[in-house]
């Protein structure tokens, strides 16, 4: 299943700081900094074991998290607006993100991406370890697989907000991009196991 979220989700931009954790940060000024500094070298960005390895051909490895507390999540209400086009709501009713079904291989240029293989219980989320600054305009394009057949949820873990916002529903993977359509903080993607069963998520995102 393939998709494509605008609006709070797709494109993630780089400026100011990419941060792995709350006490780890990077910071990148432009893509043009990054760049040249992920080619020149691995760099890794930890703490607590808990970072996000950057590696030389611009790709690293996402570890997941799984600390949530004080955290709130949040289902968005998915408003169709036209054809399989849809508003993602947050519960004061302000869109956070267009969700959109798109066909066939139309994908972001990426300028630094990330492999994930989390294996997540039934009725458990996870995210990824690293923290990205975030404003409007920002976007994560991913490709992630399931292990099984399972119902699973997509979302942006805000973490200065403290919130997660959970989007796409899929039973047998995520195809897309998401766009955020405004500055929260720090953020991560998150994805939630809702099956019966443990689900190991591959694949990657890019920003």
């Amino acid at each position: 299943m393939k998709f494509k979220i605008i609006g709070l989700f797709t494109s993630i931009l780089l400026s100011g700081a990419l941060v792995a954790n709350a006490e780890s940060s990077a910071d990148v000024n432009n893509y043009s900094a990054f760049s040249t500094a992920a080619q020149a070298a691995s760099i890794t960005y930890s703490s607590d074991g808990n970072g996000t390895e950057m590696l030389s051909d611009n790709v690293g490895v996402e570890r997941s998290m799984d600390d949530w507390s004080g955290y709130k999540s949040v289902e968005a209400e998915m408003r169709e607006v036209s054809n399989g086009v849809y508003e993602m709501l947050n519960e004061e009713g302000e869109v956070i993100a267009v969700y959109e079904e798109i066909e066939g291989d139309d994908v972001l240029q990426s300028r630094a991406s990330w492999t994930i293989d989390w294996t997540v219980k039934p009725g458990v989320q996870t995210a990824g370890s690293s923290r990205i600054e975030s404003y409007a305009g920002l976007e994560f394009s991913h490709n992630i697989k399931f292990s099984r057949t399972g119902t699973s949820k997509i979302g942006i873990a805000s973490h200065d907000e403290k919130y997660i916002y959970w989007g796409a529903t899929s039973t047998n993977g995520f195809e897309g991009v998401i766009t955020i359509n405004r500055a929260m903080g720090k953020v991560s993607l998150a994805i939630r196991n809702d099956s019966s069963n443990t689900i190991t998520y591959t694949g990657s995102y890019t920003i």
